[in-house]
């Protein structure tokens, strides 16, 4: 799908979208899917996501969704679920708890507790940072 920079521009593609459906359709309905549409594309991908937050950690994305429960692993995988979720606001939580490794998403929920509070009290401030100059969007 192309990304439109004009009104007319998007109202030209949902005059084809509407005119080729075999029934009347609510252009509400077709507006916002054409919306969703364009921002699942400007979304970073999940695997850009994770490499960033494992650079920024300097480990690998192999240790990342690792099973080894050091600091030095864990901390990184609580960024990562957190940047998912940030960046990646419709993703389920079962599918970040799989990007990451994990079994379920209870333990994605810890991990944008437990992130969350470090965020709130200012850590891991440069960690964030790189991982945003890294992510284009």
């Amino acid at each position: 799908m192309t990304l439109y920079t004009t009104t007319a521009d998007f109202q030209a593609q949902l005059r084809a979208l509407l005119g080729q459906q075999p029934k009347p359709l609510d252009a509400a309905m077709v507006a916002r899917r054409t919306i969703d549409n364009m921002l699942v594309e400007l979304m970073p991908d999940a695997y850009v996501i994770l490499n960033a937050v494992a650079s920024a950690h300097n480990i690998t994305l192999a240790e990342l969704t690792g099973r080894n429960q050091a600091h030095k692993f864990v901390w990184p995988r609580h960024h990562a679920a957190w940047e998912l979720r940030r960046r990646r606001p419709n993703m389920p939580l079962t599918k970040i708890a799989a990007w990451l490794n994990r079994t379920d998403h209870s333990t994605v929920v810890n991990s944008l507790k437990q992130f969350g509070h470090a965020v709130e009290k200012g850590r891991y401030a440069g960690e964030r940072a790189l991982v945003e100059r890294a992510i284009p969007c």
